[in-house]
């Protein structure tokens, strides 16, 4: 069947595996998480066939439970992937009484859980949703070219492919997508690099679904931990007298000091910036592994500089609404 129109949308729910429909009609950007590439979901069963050893052919079927696991592919046009992923959303105090609404998106031990829902319009509609979703990992990559894109991994508890209200409009967000032009990143006390050409990281958590021994679908959320931020960094190597200080801080002999890393992005290019588009993502304690210079023949020096750190300490996102309305 062919499906002409394809969306997945992200609603924060009131309890684990209560299913939030999307908006009908969606009213805001906050229910696409950015510009959707691609999405997928797994339905797998833990069933197994045995024989015992009076057969040589299998007798036996175990059912066994079933675990659902989904993957969004996207580029970012805001900061809301951060919000599923890190869980706690604040606001200023006093809210503004206009947008951009200020919101700081920060680590939680209680992460709320949240519903995906996949729509695929066409003579016969798919409608299925995914409910009692966590995020187990989000990844970030900017490069010279294209928008910032990302990578969202989470679990399920059940699934149900009865309709939920479909929007009978779709808005999406309608920010400029995150880019190189007009991102200013930090280390430590280097404001403002001018030579980093890309940076990736990934914040991982080991969230996951527990089952009772009379249910098919989980019946116990563990919420896990945050494991440390991986990450990499790529740098040219100038012609200046500071054109090795990244390296110096990999290779420092008394002490190899921790570095905050700082992403903040706002469109240089546009003169009338939509109120969505600034974001400020703060990497806590980096710790800059190794540094490996690249010299080619025909090209200029590069870095290859990984890292680890403790994790994004806060997001902060002008956004189009406040919190309160969004559901956060």
């Amino acid at each position: 069947m062919a499906i002409s129109k394809q969306e997945v949308f992200f609603k924060k729910e009131s309890a684990w595996g209560t299913g939030a429909d999307p908006t009908a009609p969606t009213t805001t950007q906050l229910e696409v998480l950015g510009k959707t590439l691609d999405f997928s979901f797994k339905s797998e069963n833990s069933a197994n066939i045995t024989n015992n050893s009076s057969s040589h052919l299998p007798l036996y079927r175990t059912m066994g439970n079933v675990a659902y696991t989904g993957t969004y592919n996207f580029e970012y046009v805001n900061a809301m992937p951060f919000a599923l992923m890190l869980g706690t959303v604040t606001a200023t105090n006093p809210v503004e009484e206009k947008a951009p609404y200020v919101w700081t998106i920060t680590p939680t031990a209680s992460i709320p859980s949240f519903s995906a829902s996949v729509l695929g319009v066409a003579t016969n509609e798919i409608n299925t949703q995914l409910a009692g979703c966590y995020a187990t990992s989000l990844s970030f990559r900017l490069g010279l070219t294209g928008g910032a894109t990302g990578t969202l991994n989470f679990i399920a508890k059940s699934k149900t492919d009865t309709a939920f209200t479909a929007p009978t409009t779709i808005t999406l967000p309608t920010a400029s997508p995150i880019e190189s032009i007009g991102t200013a990143i930090d280390i430590g006390d280097l404001t403002d690099i001018a030579y980093l050409t890309e940076i990736d990281f990934t914040i991982s958590r080991d969230s996951k679904i527990n089952y009772s021994l009379s249910s098919r679908t989980g019946t116990q959320n563990v919420l896990g931990k945050y494991g440390a931020i991986t990450g990499s960094l790529t740098a040219w190597v100038e012609d200046s007298a500071t054109a090795r200080e990244l390296e110096d801080i990999v290779t420092a002999e008394d002490c190899l000091a921790e570095q905050d890393i700082v992403i903040d992005w706002l469109p240089s290019c546009n003169t009338s910036p939509a109120v969505d588009d600034q974001v400020t993502i703060t990497i806590k304690d980096a710790t800059l592994k190794s540094a490996e210079m690249r010299f080619p023949l025909n090209d200029g020096v590069a870095y290859t500089i990984p890292f680890i750190a403790k994790y994004v300490s806060s997001v902060v996102w002008k956004a189009p609404a406040t919190v309160a309305s969004s559901g956060w």
